[in-house]
């Protein structure tokens, strides 16, 4: 029955009850949904019909063995490094490979609000040496509290959920179903893991975007052939819904299926770099600094250490655009001389900025006690800042002022110690072999 319809039987208070449409009718979609043809129709997508004391959903298991996954997504990759993720929670706990859950979902919009339905739950978790994919859909949404309640108690356990931007969308909109359905969902005991952040971290400098599909196919090499794309799913769910035709659904199930073995794939990756098994010979620079980088942040330092001198190992002409990065990293840690080289590099390619040069001048004038090349590379600098000033405007020429300010400062300096030491300015500032 349609909403007009319903609407004009409630406003109504007589009229002919053969005009109205009979509830006990109900529309093909329904009927095909809810009649003796169900499981049948389901267990064409190797599907079937789940009773709990809510009600009845679809629901869908998956066993994929060893041989079923991609190398990349291998599951023993997880077993062996899974402690390693402990650095990735919040309270340090240790991490047990079987208690890893790994969670998405596929919903009727993109908000986060009551109106967004998660209509379809994947979740995944190890069995032996392969992986268990549970999906659980609802067929129209009177089933929805059904596959809450299911998965609520599926919940139980874990420990650890695995999502890719499940923290800012997929467990926001289960939490607003499970409220707007007078459930209590159990997840006080949970970690969450939310591998699109470590992903932005790593990848952002070599990937387009750091979508799902974009870091399975470039990091994992998961290609998808066929695929629906996500977007799409809300469209054929609402199909279904209007039509009744569950082969509607199919690139969707598989779709879920695909983006929980993803997240299992990626669990195992991050669990290995962690863990000190990195492959840097086949990383770009700037992946290899941004990972250098993230261990570091992670409470890996001596990791961390190793890739920033895999990184300096590099041809220069790799190293030039990431030179102040480098040379940053090398800063922190001491490594005076390597910051200095990674400096100079800097300054030959970066000739309109004045970074370079005035880091340059502070390590020539505090470290290596050198007043004639710090007043070299501080005229230089003042030089680039002149030229950027001209270029800029609004807060950056605020900006170039204030640190031309400081220039004339330092350079009136270290004209007073050149003078006073007898020490004539360098000609040159260039001098030496980078590394």
């Amino acid at each position: 029955m349609s909403l007009k319809d319903r609407l004009r039987r409630l406003t109504s208070g007589s009229g002919d009850r053969n005009d109205a449409p009979s509830v006990d009718q109900p529309d093909r979609a329904v009927a095909a949904q809810q009649g003796d043809g169900a499981d049948d129709e389901w267990s064409a997508l190797s599907a079937s019909l789940k009773e709990t004391e809510f009600g009845t959903f679809v629901h869908r298991i998956r066993r994929l063995s060893a041989a079923d996954l991609p190398g990349t997504a291998s599951m023993a990759h997880v077993k062996r490094h899974a402690e390693a993720l402990a650095a990735l929670c919040a309270s340090n706990c240790r991490v047990v490979p079987e208690e890893l859950l790994f969670f998405d979902t596929e919903t009727t919009g993109l908000g986060v609000g009551a109106g967004n339905v998660p209509f379809l739950l994947g979740f995944g978790y190890l069995e032996g040496d392969g992986l268990v994919i549970e999906q659980c859909l609802m067929r129209h949404p009177g089933e929805e509290a059904a596959v809450l309640s299911y998965f609520n108690e599926s919940l139980r356990r874990f420990r650890h959920v695995v999502t890719y931007n499940g923290k800012s969308f997929d467990w926001p909109v289960l939490r607003s179903r499970f409220v707007l359905n007078r459930l209590d969902l159990k997840d006080d005991h949970i970690c969450h893991m939310d591998w699109l952040y470590p992903s932005r971290r790593l990848w952002r400098s070599v990937l387009p975007s750091c979508s799902l599909g974009n870091v399975e196919a470039a990091v994992l090499g998961m290609e998808r052939e066929s695929d629906v794309p996500g977007s799409l799913a809300p469209t054929l769910y609402f199909r279904y819904l209007s039509e009744g035709d569950a082969g509607l659904l199919h690139g969707v199930l598989l779709h879920n299926e695909r983006d929980v073995v993803a997240l299992a794939g990626l669990t195992g990756l991050f669990a290995r770099l962690l863990d000190g098994r990195v492959d840097a010979d086949r990383m770009e620079t700037a992946e290899l600094i941004d990972l250098a980088e993230w261990l570091d942040k992670k409470g890996k330092p001596e990791l961390s250490d190793a890739l920033y001198r895999r990184a300096m190992a590099r041809p220069l002409d790799e190293l030039r655009h990431e030179a102040m990065r480098l040379a940053a990293a090398c800063k922190r840690r001491g490594w005076w001389r390597e910051a200095a080289e990674l400096w100079r590099l800097a300054a030959n390619v970066r000739t309109a900025d004045a970074e370079p040069f005035v880091e340059l001048a502070k390590f020539y004038e505090h470290r290596d006690k050198r007043p004639d090349l710090a007043l070299s590379f501080a005229e230089q600098a003042k030089e680039a800042a002149l030229k950027r000033l001209s270029m800029c405007s609004g807060a950056e020429k605020a900006k170039q002022r204030l640190l031309l300010d400081a220039l004339n400062r330092r350079i009136r300096r270290l004209e007073d110690k050149c003078a006073k030491t007898n020490i004539q300015p360098a000609d040159t500032w260039y001098a030496g072999e980078l590394f």
